[in-house]
């Protein structure tokens, strides 16, 4: 057997098992729902025993693998969040193209449960961990996603159901082109010209005036939108070395929200190179390069040129493997891997001035201003440098295929925040000048912060997988510990997390399958923990109608925030999660699922503010008469979310029609929409933060209908639909800088007839596309030429996604969904 490998599998067409030759080690072994041992292998892959081919066949339990033709879009923490009714782009051009459908197979030719669709699920980005070819990676992986022709097989894998997983939900495992057996390439480009599309529609804080400070991002609509892709590989020595070459560069902009203010865009540049040596039978070294570049500008709501900021992000990570086999059912898997990250956020040029923020036309003048009042440091200067070493050894013993494994991963970096000039202002109604200063309210003195945090995580786990019969199972137990340092402590944390996965094939006949996982999962993640730790001192003085105060002492008029926060001792945030479903097929070529899963996180981070309390106004308060902020941070109990969610999928192929058809609900309530949730900071706020969460009973239907008219001509359209999330209504803080609260319950507002249920609107977004084959029309000698034709957003463009909660302009329009768009797309390759 190939070292470190799963024995042969059989999955749907086109995918490849994630333990060949050709994806080793990319699903971490567990990458594949489903076992055969007749998979044919490629050269110089020794053949699998079948004592491990049948002791190993439920690695993959719980695991959905479907190659794709679409990359990951991570989602990144941003002001400018995605659509509700798909996790997808901005603007169509600024993504791969939707039209390639996954299709169903003949169960004769893969029998096993179907794979779980990959657009099924949606966790949020604290439950989502991202591997590529098994090397995982960090916090927002958006810049490290290589190109989509690269990409030849994704999947999500609870890490509840695997004890060789750690995090509180699920990780979507990238596998790469490998080169070994053939040479490949491939171009593809998608542009969606500002000219063809629609104009996006006003939002809600369109003119002059707006009053007080948005709880959420008023997005600008792209006009226009290119991307470009292309891999080349294949074998540079038969059966033993293969390498792949992939490229990727994507362009966005973002037209100004009115005349007078800051127009932008988004940008992203992606290199990936794979290499695979076979020196022997029994080894298998690979090589892992990735390097990615993101900016965004601005990344304010609204701002002058002068005032809008530029966030950077450069990345790389460089991973090598290496497998070996000492028998035929015992192997070796070792990894090591360096990532490097570096982040800026500024000014793109000197700025004139310091930052003025006008309460009530949210307009940001001078150098850059943070993104809420709240906040202390406009300015990021942040590197990050992270090793990690992977240790595992596997063997089989009769029906039972035993693994253990250690892992370690250390840490360091550089964090500096601070403001343009020490200082900047918040207006309300006018200017505040030397000369003029009838709008003069707050002026706050930032002290710059600098630290060089560390962290480190150590696991280790065992795991025993069962083959009895008809009946697959996998037991495990992993020990996770953490720790990070970054002026204070956060002191050794431990998580115990038993794993339990079951497949049941009814009947034996490979036609029916149950699935079952249960198990505990801890996040080990300590980086926003550590940013957490550290802020700028800031002081905030107000304006008494002459002078701004001179903090001769301390006072509800001169109030100290920031500073290093404390650390409470305890424990790692996790999640308990059972999940049931299944997967079958109802006919040669008509696939389908059903999954239930009830997960329970607790303990999230959790930021308390106990220097400063609020009064039932929602003012800061000091019951010692110091007015200085005192904060302490905790993975702390009362802050936990409980999500029971269904879904149910479909895939068939009649005559030339191909359908696929997926449902998904979930009923999310608790306290916390997730770490750090803001509402929680304070004690009187967090009393009423009991409820549904943004993401609650968020109804997800996307259906998607191809026609293949001819052999070279394919039309088809897209469905998208998905229901409001619940809002919270907040009301401004009287006399403050800036700040919100709430009176009600999360979930509600206070209109006139009393407490009631807000939500945002649905969202039904259509979209359609034509595409020609002219590689199977034309003798062009090319095998494959595509041209498509995509009218993105053809119904529901412009149509609202998120609207205002505030209390003095309930309904208005934040965020929408992009206009009408032509999107022309070219595909060229073998």
């Amino acid at each position: 057997m190939e070292p470190g490998a799963n024995p042969a599998r059989r999955l749907p067409a086109g995918v490849q098992p994630a333990g060949s030759p050709r994806a080793s080690g990319a699903l971490h072994e567990a990458g594949a729902p489903f076992v055969e041992t007749s998979t044919p292998q490629e050269p110089g892959s020794p053949p699998a025993s079948p004592r491990e081919s049948r002791a190993s066949e439920v690695a993959g339990t719980a695991v959905s693998v479907e190659q794709r033709r679409s990359p990951a879009r991570p989602a990144r923490a941003s002001s400018r969040a995605p659509s509700r009714a798909e996790p997808r782009a901005t603007l169509a051009a600024d993504e791969p193209s939707r039209v390639d459908e996954a299709e169903p197979v003949s169960r004769a030719s893969a029998p096993g449960p179907p794979p779980l669709p990959w657009t099924l699920l949606h966790p949020p980005p604290f439950e989502r961990t991202v591997s590529i070819d098994g090397f995982l990676i960090g916090p927002d992986p958006g810049p490290l996603v290589p190109s989509f022709l690269a990409i030849s097989a994704r999947g999500w894998i609870a890490a509840a159901g695997d004890a060789r997983l750690t995090g509180l939900g699920w990780t979507e495992a990238i596998a790469l082109e490998q080169g070994l057996t053939v040479p490949r390439w491939a171009v593809s480009g998608r542009w969606a010209p500002p000219a063809l599309s629609a104009r996006p529609a006003p939002l809600g804080l369109g003119g002059p005036v707006v009053a007080e400070a948005p709880e959420g991002a008023a997005v600008s609509a792209p006009r226009g939108a290119w991307r470009v892709s292309g891999v080349l590989g294949g074998p540079v020595v038969a059966d033993r070395l293969g390498v792949v070459l992939s490229l990727d560069a994507s362009g966005l902009g973002l037209p100004p929200p009115e005349p007078g203010l800051a127009a932008g865009g988004r940008a992203r540049q992606n290199a990936a190179l794979t290499a695979t040596w076979l020196p022997s039978a029994e080894d298998r070294v690979g090589l892992l390069v990735v390097a990615g570049r993101r900016t965004e500008s601005p990344d304010c709501l609204r701002c002058t040129e002068a005032a809008a900021r530029v966030d950077r992000t450069l990345a790389a990570l460089v991973g090598l493997s290496w497998t070996h086999a000492f028998a035929p059912d015992t192997g070796l898997e070792l990894r090591l891997s360096a990532e490097h990250r570096a982040e800026s956020a500024g000014a793109s040029s000197p700025p004139p001035g310091p930052s003025h923020l006008d309460l009530s036309t949210w307009v940001t003048d001078g150098a850059p201003g943070t993104l809420g009042p709240d906040l202390a440091e406009s300015a990021l200067e942040a590197t990050s440098t992270r090793a990690r070493l992977d240790a595992r050894l596997h063997s089989v013993l009769g029906v039972q295929r035993l693994e253990a494994g250690l892992e370690a991963v250390l840490t360091s970096g550089r964090l500096e925040l601070s403001v343009p000039a020490g200082r900047r202002f918040l207006d309300r109604g006018g200017p505040c000048t030397p000369d003029e200063n009838g709008g003069c309210a707050f002026r706050i003195d930032v002290e710059p912060a600098r630290e060089e945090p560390r962290t480190w995580a150590l696991g280790a786990f065992l795991e025993d997988a069962l083959g009895l019969g008809d009946l697959l199972l996998r037991a495990g137990l992993r020990l996770d510990a953490a720790l990070a340092a970054a002026g204070p402590s956060t002191g050794p944390r431990v998580g115990l997390g038993p794993r339990l996965a079951l497949v049941w094939d009814v009947g034996g006949r490979g036609r029916h399958w149950l699935l079952l996982h249960a198990g505990r999962t801890h996040d080990v993640e300590l980086g926003a923990v550590v940013r957490r730790l550290v802020a700028p001192v800031a002081r905030v003085a107000s304006w008494d109608g002459a002078a701004f105060d001179g903090c001769a002492q301390p006072g509800p008029s001169c109030v100290r925030l920031g500073g290093a926060a404390a650390i409470d001792p305890g424990g790692l945030p996790r999640s308990d999660e059972v999940a049931l479903g299944w997967r079958g097929w109802l006919g040669s070529r008509l696939e389908g699922g059903l999954e239930g899963r009830l997960r329970h996180t607790t303990a999230l981070w959790e930021e308390e503010e106990v220097g400063l309390v609020t009064d039932a106004e929602g003012r800061w308060t000091s019951l010692d008469g110091r007015w200085t902020s005192r904060r302490t941070v905790s993975a702390n109990p009362r802050a936990w979310r409980r999500t029971l969610a269904l879904g149910t999928w479909t895939r068939a192929r009649v005559g030339p029609a191909r359908v696929t058809a997926s449902w998904s609900v979930a009923r999310v309530t608790g306290t916390a929409a997730g770490p750090f949730d803001r509402w929680l900071t304070d004690a009187r706020t967090a009393a009423l933060a009991d409820g549904p969460l943004p993401d609650d009973q968020r109804h997800r239907v996307s259906i998607s209908l191809a026609l293949q008219v001819h052999p070279g001509v394919e039309a088809g359209v897209r469905l998208r639909y998905a229901t409001g999330g619940p809002l919270w209504e907040t009301f401004t803080v009287p006399g403050a800088a800036g700040l919100r609260t709430v009176h009600g319950v999360r979930g509600t507002g206070l209109l006139a007839s009393g407490a009631a249920l807000l939500r945002d609107p649905d969202v039904l977004v259509g979209d359609a596309w034509l595409r020609v084959r002219l590689g199977a029309l034309l003798p062009l000698g090319v095998p494959r030429l595509d041209l498509t034709l995509e009218a993105a957003q053809i119904a529901g463009g412009n149509a609202p996604v998120h609207v205002s909660a505030s209390a003095s302009r309930l309904g208005a329009v934040l965020r929408r969904e992009p206009p009408f768009q032509l999107v022309l797309g070219l595909r060229a390759g073998n």
